[in-house]
């Protein structure tokens, strides 16, 4: 080799044209990863956004059973109230709301009629007498005193 004979490389412009090459590369990649990263956020909000509602569904759902359970309750209550003095006792005595249900999730009143009766002789409760009243019904005879006419009757004086 001579002097003159330079070793040459590439040259600048296609250094440059290199450079340019693999930046372009580096920008396609990277716009792929962020459109990946995109999607990935995106669809991670999106799946965020559905767990939310259906945590809220799932309060109003639970609420509304709540309501529906005081509901029967209630009317439960109400067909108890027949047979004892504080229709509560029937929970206290180990009645389950279930049970007292029909297939339909209504309230059956011969079930809970049953459940009362059973409540009551089991605890001892009944529905509490009306007041007492001697010989109700029964007219009374009083003596009758002295009348109108009997004060004007000669009495002989």
């Amino acid at each position: 080799m001579s002097t003159n004979e330079v070793e040459q490389g590439p040259t600048v412009e296609q250094a440059v044209e290199q450079e340019e090459a693999v930046q372009e590369e580096v920008v396609q990649e990277e716009a792929v990863q962020e459109q990946d990263g995109d999607e990935a956020g995106k669809a991670g909000r999106e799946a965020a956004k559905y767990r939310r509602a259906l945590r809220d569904t799932e309060a109003q759902r639970d609420a509304l059973a709540q309501q529906v359970a005081g509901l029967q309750r209630a009317a439960v209550e109400r067909v108890a109230a027949a047979h004892l003095a504080k229709p509560e006792a029937l929970w206290v005595a180990g009645v389950d709301l279930a049970d007292l249900l029909d297939g339909a999730g209504v309230v059956d009143e011969e079930k809970v009629r049953t459940a009362a009766r059973e409540a009551a002789d089991r605890l001892g409760l009944s529905r509490p007498l009306g007041n007492y009243v001697p010989k109700e019904g029964q007219p009374t005879r009083a003596d009758p005193g002295p009348s109108f006419s009997d004060a004007f009757r000669h009495s002989g004086r």
